[in-house]
């Protein structure tokens, strides 16, 4: 952890982190000071084995979450595991938006990791599409109706800078 502190910038004063590797990669978990609550927060378990326990149990529900990293560090495999581990442990159906890739040959790249991709796509328990880019309104309706097919809860856009050049 000494040697993480070196590499990785320090968060602001009184806000604590949590530090390690992951996978062979460095991370930093920055945890902002709670206020006390008579409640435990819900948690929606990652499945990312490791990763839930340095986050109190997973996701709050009903969050938007940005995974950001540079080429290599392994997001789209951390959020097809996501999205596999809602599917298959948790009966949440997702899609996996993907704005550069095609999609076979995503399904075929994270097959070798061994989690049934192709039966959840049979089952339409996963959903990997490909919509449209050129408009906005055309993306978000080719998305939203993914979600309403197949009753989706959870959802993966990758990359997401791609969306946010709509808005520049």
């Amino acid at each position: 952890q000494q040697r993480l502190r070196k590499i990785l910038p320090m968060p602001p004063k009184g806000v604590g982190f949590r530090c390690g590797v992951l996978n062979k990669f460095c991370f930093r978990i920055i945890i902002m000071p709670k206020k006390e609550s008579p409640q435990k927060v819900a948690r929606v378990p990652s499945g990312i084995e490791g990763f839930d326990s340095l986050c109190d149990g997973g996701f709050p529900p009903a969050t938007i979450n940005l995974l950001a990293g540079k080429a290599g560090t392994g997001r789209s495999t951390f959020a097809m595991q996501f999205l596999c581990h809602g599917a298959k442990k948790l009966d949440e159906p997702g899609i996996y938006v993907t704005l550069e890739k095609d999609p076979s040959d995503i399904i075929e790249n994270m097959s070798s990791f061994g989690w049934g991709l192709e039966e959840l796509v049979a089952g339409r328990r996963l959903s990997v599409i490909k919509p449209d880019l050129h408009r906005f309104d055309s993306l978000k309706q080719s998305v939203e109706d993914e979600i309403d097919r197949m009753g989706a809860k959870r959802l993966v856009i990758n990359p997401f800078s791609f969306i946010t050049a709509y808005f520049n």
